[in-house]
């Protein structure tokens, strides 16, 4: 944990997310995602959207592999506050804070990260306020992280589609900045110096303009 940064306590939540279905979600049929990046060799984005850009890393037949800090970012493309983001990675490091997604232009310590193997959202530094799971991850291990944010501010995280973790996201930490809408994945914030990163390789990147329910996430292709 990085000095400073003033991390030292959680709130585990253990709600389940079944019944926070989103308006728009249909039962157990996925809907099509609005950008799909499967990194075989491009940035591009299958389905004609803004392209991902790296951050330094190198880009190969098995992804994207890069050091800390030298993780993607994916700007004019992601919806502000209702979405879901599918992400399949394996991080170097699973210890302490790896910072995997964050919504502010890397302005704030607050958004998505491996912490000791498990999935945790920092939903606000200063208060301590934090939301976390069991430990799942292993080092260089692939996963499959899906984050959710529904209509009504309520956000799910699932790892390899199930165990999800579920806050009310009052204060829109997990929508991402209106100018640009980048978010930015295995590159940590600068209030932390960055310190919270890990290296690592992302596989795939897949948006969509819903928040998927259990039963879509768990159904995904």
């Amino acid at each position: 944990m990085v000095a400073g940064c003033g991390r030292y306590q959680f709130d585990r939540s253990a709600t389940d997310a079944a019944g926070l279905d989103d308006a728009s979600s249909d039962g157990s049929i996925v809907p099509a995602p609005i950008h799909r990046y499967q990194l075989a060799g491009t940035y591009a984005d299958d389905l004609g959207g803004p392209a991902l850009t790296g951050k330094g890393g190198t880009l190969g037949s098995g992804g994207y592999r890069f050091v800390a800090n030298q993780g993607l970012e994916l700007a004019d493309a992601m919806p502000v506050d209702i979405y879901t983001v599918d992400v399949r990675f394996a991080f170097d490091l699973v210890d302490g804070y790896r910072k995997l997604l964050d919504f502010k232009a890397l302005a704030t310590d607050e958004g998505l990260y491996v912490l000791n193997e498990t999935l945790n959202f920092v939903a606000d530094a200063a208060s301590h306020t934090e939301f976390h799971g069991r430990a799942l991850f292993a080092t260089g291990t692939m996963a499959e992280v899906t984050l959710t944010r529904a209509a009504d501010g309520t956000v799910t995280g699932y790892v390899n589609r199930g165990d999800p973790l579920t806050f009310a996201d009052t204060g829109a930490v997990a929508a991402f900045a209106r100018a640009r809408h980048v978010a930015n994945f295995g590159i940590d914030d600068t209030p932390t110096f960055p310190n919270e990163a890990s290296g690592g390789v992302i596989r795939s990147i897949t948006v969509w303009d819903v928040a998927l329910t259990p039963t879509q996430v768990a159904a995904l292709p």
